[in-house]
């Protein structure tokens, strides 16, 4: 039996970065050998087990054979299966090198080269078996912001073509994109997909925005601030959404709520990108708006009761307001601010007490005095 460390954690080692993650893969060993030493078997699909005392993943050396459609038509064999058999069904060349128990390496398709040339190059022509490998090797571009060989693309490209993508059920397409939004370089994996025509497998709208140059600009300028700030996910998929939303022809903006329901995004940030969709051109024409939709924008908002939403909402309608290059933007948004501040110290016990059948009334009638006096006191209105 020998037993290497392969895949991610070798990568990650030879680029100098933190790996969370050990796998390795046994070779000249059965399922036998393996609970014999006591290792515990949880591949579904696969010969994995994980270890007894440090619980990382162990898998035997396996070849696989394409049977069907999907990432997962496939039939498996791990009899005298040799370490570069392992390694050849790997996607691509920096996720194939194995390093052996005295750390030597093993890198027989020249993934070290690649990751000194910062190259994305699929292993073997059998990439194109598994559709799923677009959607990685975008993200991996993103993670690293590596080139893709041409090769490669070719290969992506291909499998776009045979919509083989298809029988990827839609919670796998969307498990990369929340992997790929974490990346440093996110706008890089929607640039691929949209040029290899896979952006449609998410959600096609969002071609609209690789087809304006000036959105396109404002997207990439966008991440990189929502890259610096930190934002979470969903303040990134919002700020992807809403220049959707912006490219989007009148007609179709009158769809967003469907369209972003259809996602796979989580409920969270559905809400959430539907709020910036409502709010952000709300604030563009916060001037010509009467109190009534003012007063509207507040409720809709619901900062009392959504606090962290609301938070989200500034971090995101800030950085689009820079990217906007707009102080009239930026001098709306704190004035939304100031008018949300004074509506949150409202003393609502004292109007539930004097007028306990008319709260809610008093309630919007306080508000839009609060709307009356702001503007009238910065002389917009």
């Amino acid at each position: 039996m020998k037993i290497y460390k392969v895949g991610g954690s070798v990568r990650d080692k030879l680029l100098g970065i933190p790996s969370v993650d050990n796998d390795y893969v046994v070779v000249d060993a059965n399922h036998e050998d393996m609970i014999k030493l006591g290792f515990k078997p949880v591949g579904k699909d696969f010969p994995v087990y994980l270890h007894p005392k440090t619980k990382a993943e162990y898998a035997l050396a396996r070849l696989e054979r394409k049977t069907s459609t999907g990432h997962k038509g496939f039939t498996v064999t791990t009899s005298k299966v040799r370490l570069e058999d392992d390694l050849k069904r790997r996607d691509i060349t920096i996720n194939a090198i194995a390093e052996d128990e005295a750390g030597n390496l093993i890198d027989p398709f020249g993934g070290i080269n690649d990751l000194k040339n910062k190259l994305i190059r699929h292993v073997s022509n059998a990439f194109i078996e598994d559709p799923l490998r677009v959607f990685r090797v975008a993200r991996f571009a993103a993670r690293f912001n590596f080139i893709i060989a041409k090769e490669t693309l070719k290969l992506m490209q291909k499998i776009v073509n045979t919509d083989e993508i298809s029988s990827i059920s839609k919670e796998r397409i969307w498990l990369e994109c929340y992997k790929a939004i974490e990346t440093t370089h996110p706008m890089r994996f929607f640039k691929i997909l949209y040029d290899i025509k896979a952006l449609k497998y998410i959600t096609v709208e969002l071609n609209f925005i690789f087809n304006n140059n000036n959105i396109t600009e404002q997207l990439s300028k966008a991440f990189s601030f929502a890259v610096i700030n930190k934002l979470t996910p969903a303040e990134k998929f919002s700020i992807v959404f809403y220049y959707m939303f912006a490219a989007l022809s009148k007609g179709k903006k009158a769809n967003i709520k469907k369209i972003i329901i259809d996602t796979g995004l989580d409920k969270k940030s559905k809400e959430l990108i539907l709020l910036v969709c409502y709010v952000y051109p709300s604030i563009y024409m916060l001037a010509h708006l009467s109190h009534a939709q003012i007063y509207s924008l507040i409720k809709k908002i619901d900062y009392i009761r959504r606090m962290e939403r609301y938070n989200s909402l500034i971090r995101i309608i800030d950085i689009l307001a820079i990217c906007d290059n707009s102080n009239q933007i930026k001098l709306n948004i704190q004035l939304l601010q100031n008018i949300i501040k004074q509506v949150a110290n409202i003393n609502y016990s004292n109007l539930a007490k004097k007028y306990p059948n008319q709260m809610n009334t008093e309630v919007k009638n306080s508000i839009l005095q609060i709307i009356n006096n702001t503007f009238k006191n910065t002389n917009q209105l």
